[in-house]
């Protein structure tokens, strides 16, 4: 995907919509698109986070654990 359409995909996402032209291409520049198969895991829960994934196209599904007992 170019930086552009990334641009313009950011634009669209309610957390960015209200971003300046420059602001956006900041975040397009530094941003990586990535793709998944189906099933894949992204990321597992309590790993520290130090990144922001945003879904542009297709769905996730977020499972957390459950301790018994």
């Amino acid at each position: 995907m170019e930086k552009v359409e990334l641009e313009k995909r950011l634009k669209s996402i309610p957390l960015f919509a209200n971003l300046k032209e420059g602001e956006l291409r900041e975040i397009a520049k530094i941003g990586i698109v990535k793709g998944y198969p189906a099933g894949a895991h992204v990321f597992f829960e309590n790993e520290i986070g130090d990144v922001l994934y945003i879904v542009i196209s297709g769905s996730i599904k977020i499972f957390r654990s459950s301790e018994e007992g």
